[in-house]
């Protein structure tokens, strides 16, 4: 079954950042998850970013994933179903609602659009977004007409924004009258375009669905749907001293945060509890320090850890059943004020299936989310500062004399090292942007580069999963030292090292690979085996 990720706003686009690099790791599911971005700021810096990490992962998964394969390494489909950049174009309220027109026609609206909003709101360029004012949003948001989309059949000339809510509609229209449909919603309630658009969106395709009949057996449209949201609280402050404020004064303020959000909560509690079936409410009260921006490229906040929480949320999502009455609100604790650590992750549905290689794994006890981002942890590792770093010597001539007779233990089963393997690829640069080896090498680079912008806090709060330090170092002794809260003694840190993972890959070693388990042979097969490995 498929889900539709709806992420609205800045917050929303970091939000799907976390579901890319958590389904990296095998933690989402084998169904795909499909992506629609809502934002009148087309360039904003973290849309932008998210769609980054979304080609390289997808260039990636395409190298390596073969359904069948033990290695649930990037098993997940992530679609992009594009942005809708409703209120962009360089409209201004007052522009977009024809003011002057209204005005010949009805001096009483443009009145109340007068105290409603004020002259610099009305005619503010909002081609940055909404400034932090849901109320210019909600305007905007409130002229989707689902309705009339399916009035007509989905095919009109509609504008850009249109467009991609209607390839949208079409296809789970066409899908919920005769199988169950999980739309999932995820945005800030504290700026502008999240907590404009997320109770509007929500409200919007409830009502779509709410009342229809079906021509299936299997309920009503709205009992097919399965309709959540992701209600993303303040996690971050910025300081607007010294930065460039517009000189129209309309601009996001760190400080109304806090009184949004009352209002916001205040709004869900009073009219959204029958829209959706499920909130999910993730904050902190240890605010990270951003830089200020209004909107554009320049707004590209590093990645948090409220964010993989997130990313957490939408996997419970995806694995739990439609909940009951009771259990439509889900918060997330941690034990320490200051501190988090693995016991902090929200645990996992008991109705989820990992990986067939647990069947194997040393430790069956290890909750599934520590061990599905320290096999990924441990392979980025070994793969980035070990094996392609060395192959890379190997192919420039700058490896020591003897180095391929030991090498060729974990190379033979995938390269042609002896000559006489035709059957097997030669081995290439793998630094070179045409080798297989290039995509993974990416992903290993983007995946750290996110873990350690979630271990960045400020002096109030630590994050413990991974020592940083040591995942971004070079030195292979660091590899028995990557996870934090490890209870293993420092004998068995020592003895964890990356020449006995190479070992592993020598099919012919008392523990080594079942070359069967796996086609892939080259760069692909080597990254396949050594991602199981390392998980073992």
């Amino acid at each position: 079954m498929t889900l539709y990720l709806i992420a609205i706003g800045g917050s929303g686009a970091r939000c799907v950042e976390s579901v890319i690099h958590l389904a990296s790791t095998g933690l989402m599911s084998d169904d795909k998850i499909k992506v629609l971005f809502v934002d009148p700021d087309k360039s904003n810096g973290n849309y932008i970013r998210t769609c980054n990490q979304l080609n390289a992962y997808n260039k990636c998964r395409k190298s390596v994933w073969q359904a069948g394969d033990p290695c649930q390494w990037m098993r997940t489909e992530i679609v992009n179903l594009g942005i809708s950049t409703v209120g962009a174009g360089g409209n201004s309220l007052k522009g977009f609602f024809n003011y002057n027109a209204m005005h010949d026609s009805n001096s009483v609206l443009t009145d109340l659009f007068d105290v409603l909003y004020t002259d610099e709101e009305q005619n503010i360029d909002l081609s940055e977004g909404f400034r932090g004012r849901p109320a210019i949003g909600s305007a905007f948001m409130s002229q989707l007409d689902f309705e009339k989309l399916k009035a007509d059949r989905y095919q009109g000339n509609y504008p850009d924004y249109i467009r991609p809510w209607a390839s949208f509609l079409e296809e789970v229209d066409n899908a919920i009258e005769s199988t169950t449909v999980k739309i999932l919603l995820c945005g800030s309630v504290f700026g502008g375009t999240g907590a404009s658009g997320l109770p509007v969106i929500a409200r919007l395709l409830n009502d779509f669905f709410v009342g229809r009949n079906s021509i299936g057996a299997k309920g009503t449209p709205r009992e097919n749907l399965t309709l959540g949201s992701i209600l993303v609280l303040p996690y971050f402050n910025f300081k607007v001293s010294g930065a460039d404020v517009p000189s129209d004064e309309v601009y996001a303020r760190a400080p109304e945060f806090a009184l949004n959000t009352q209002a916001a909560m205040r709004y869900y509690k009073s009219q959204m509890q029958d829209i959706c079936d499920v909130f999910y409410c993730i904050g902190d009260q240890n605010r990270a320090e951003f830089d200020f921006s209004v909107g554009g490229e320049q707004q590209e906040n590093r990645a948090h850890i409220v964010e993989l929480y997130a990313g957490l949320a939408v996997r419970d999502f995806i694995y739990s059943d439609k909940p009951t009455d009771t259990e439509k609100i889900v918060f997330a604790e941690r034990r320490f004020e200051d501190r988090i650590g693995w016991l902090d992750l929200p645990s996992e549905p008991d109705s989820i299936e990992y990986a067939p290689i647990n069947d194997y794994f040393n430790y069956p006890d290890e909750p599934v989310v520590r061990h599905a981002l320290r096999n990924a942890v441990r392979f980025a590792f070994v793969w980035y500062n070990s094996i392609v770093g060395q192959l890379e010597e190997y192919c420039l001539g700058n490896q020591p004399k003897g180095w391929m007779n030991a090498a060729s233990i974990w190379l033979n089963p995938f390269f042609n090292v002896d000559g006489k393997s035709n059957y097997l690829p030669e081995i290439n640069n793998p630094a070179t942007e045409t080798s297989e080896a290039a995509p993974i090498s990416q992903w290993c680079n983007n995946f750290a580069l996110w873990l350690d912008d979630l271990h960045k806090s400020d002096d109030n709060e630590f994050i413990s999963l991974f020592a940083m330090d040591k995942v971004t170092s070079p030195d292979e002794i660091n590899f028995g030292r990557l996870v934090g809260d490890d209870s293993r003694s420092e004998a068995e840190k020592d003895a964890d090292r990356i020449d006995l993972i190479k070992l592993r890959l020598d099919p012919d070693s008392d523990d080594g690979i079942d070359l069967s388990l796996i086609d892939a042979r080259g760069y692909v097969g080597l990254a396949k085996f050594a991602y199981v490995v390392c998980g073992l």
